[in-house]
């Protein structure tokens, strides 16, 4: 190996001999930079690097379904769809570098959840769908990436890191982001996150994506979110549909006293998957059932959607799921 670059750094000196003397300067530097490359070429590759699949997600369409008639326990003034929230991705990336720690993102100071009648660890009420469920089939802490693998760092619509037991999430751009961990697939299971709303106002909101059809790209599935005025709605995201993908709203911002609302607020968010069958739960009980059979089983995820504040942040505590559960 040493010979060849030996000859072949012999070879580049004769001819750079045979350049005119007016092209001294950029032939020099033309050698230079063959040198250069012919060394790299004969240096053995390192070691390769494992990357976790991407999760970058489209953004919200320019043309909405028509939203789904209100029920008629649905106030009128509750029928708002999709159409509240900007449509239009993003005009630029983020200038934020993917690692570097004063990259601009919020790390929000992280600080543990105070114990409360919502949180897993405590004293749940009988009737709390937890407790009448049981152990989990499957727990992630959050304490790092590590346990589900899930993707860190920043891309071009969320920032994801992990502190003090709990992984921030950060809206990067007005529309939802989410990530999504290599964890399991199914038809029929119910998935919960524990998470603190940092601080927020109005539609600042937070919730789960689940059955995601293909884990990469993840641009299709149903998104349950809650906001920080306590409020919570439930639609279909198909990004396939249309020129830009179609949302489209299966229940829209309803408001619900089983929502601790607010900033700095814990709730815990679930959603039953069975079949075409989908039964909404915020801090273990009912808010409601919806049917759709759009997309029969896939993967889990988590999401943000900033609103009036800009990279809006929460933490997530813990994120568990009971598959095929049986109450």
């Amino acid at each position: 190996m040493h010979k060849k670059i030996f000859f072949s750094l012999i070879l580049l000196i004769l001819l750079a001999g045979c350049t005119l003397p007016g092209n001294k300067v950029s032939e020099d530097a033309a050698m230079a930079t063959k040198v250069a490359e012919i060394i790299a070429s004969n240096v053995p590759p390192s070691t390769a690097t494992v990357m976790v699949p991407a999760t970058l997600e489209p953004t919200l369409p320019l043309v909405i379904e028509k939203t789904l008639p209100p029920t008629e326990t649905q106030a009128p003034a509750e029928t708002a769809a999709l159409t509240e929230e900007p449509t239009l991705e993003p005009t630029a990336a983020p200038t934020q570098a993917a690692t570097a720690a004063g990259s601009g993102v919020p790390t929000a100071a992280i600080t543990p959840l105070v114990t409360a009648t919502t949180g897993p660890t405590a004293t749940l009420s009988s009737n709390d769908l937890r407790t009448v469920l049981g152990t989990p089939t499957d727990t992630d802490p959050m304490d790092n990436a590590n346990k589900w693998f899930w993707p860190g760092g920043v891309d071009n619509f969320t920032a994801a890191s992990w502190s003090n037991g709990m992984m921030s999430l950060t809206g990067l751009t007005d529309v939802a982001g989410w990530r999504l961990p290599q964890a399991q697939n199914s038809t029929n299971m119910y998935t919960e996150m524990t998470v603190k709303s940092g601080e927020c106002s109005g539609l600042d909101s937070y919730g789960l994506i689940v059955r995601v059809p293909v884990f990469n790209p993840p641009n299709q599935g149903y998104l349950f979110e809650v906001s920080c005025d306590g409020q919570y709605r439930f639609w279909k995201w198909d990004g396939k549909a249309g020129e830009k993908g179609t949302a489209t709203t299966l229940v829209a911002w309803k408001a619900s006293d089983s929502i601790v609302k607010g900033s700095n607020a814990v709730n815990r968010l679930g959603v039953w998957a069975n079949g075409s069958n989908f039964k909404l739960y915020v801090n273990g009980v009912l808010l409601e059932e919806v049917t759709n059979s759009s997309f029969s089983s896939g993967f889990f995820g988590i999401f943000v959607n900033p609103g009036p504040t800009a990279k809006y942040t929460i933490q997530v505590d813990e994120v568990s799921y009971w598959l095929n559960p049986k109450p």
